[in-house]
């Protein structure tokens, strides 16, 4: 019985889903970034990003990436996968992130962003753990 009910629960669909993100954290690959971005999925897929980041050659931040429109999310339960045609310090690239919700304060959750220019090449790719801020995924 408690296997059937845990099945129900996975193939549940919501009729709403939501991501927020606001923060501050260490790069894995060394220097400090920022980011914000909002989707609402309801009907359809709804929301922006900005990162910003400090490339540890310049002042910060010297790498800026903005997703005007983000195209296409996909969620499960305490994470959600998204992306959208944007800029990479001005060039156009489509940017395909990664947000982790681990609950309650700012260590447990995690964002990546992955930068492709034109062509499917990878022009950049950053990671970290948020050190200030939130990530917040949720259903309804």
């Amino acid at each position: 019985m408690v296997a059937l009910a845990a099945l129900a629960v996975a193939a549940h669909a919501w009729d709403r889903n939501t991501a927020v993100g606001r923060g501050g954290f260490t790069l894995d690959q060394g220097g400090a970034a920022s980011v914000q971005f909002s989707i609402d999925q309801q009907t359809r897929t709804a929301g922006s990003l900005l990162f910003a980041a400090d490339g540890g050659e310049h002042r910060y931040p010297d790498i800026i990436i903005r997703v005007p429109n983000i195209e296409v999310a996909f969620f499960s339960r305490n994470f959600v996968t998204f992306g959208g045609s944007g800029d990479f310090q001005g060039l156009p690239v489509y940017v395909k992130a990664f947000a982790y919700d681990g609950g309650l304060g700012p260590k447990m959750d995690r964002f990546d962003i992955f930068c492709f220019d034109s062509s499917g090449q990878l022009v950049y790719h950053s990671n970290g753990a948020l050190s200030i801020g939130d990530i917040t995924i949720g259903h309804q």
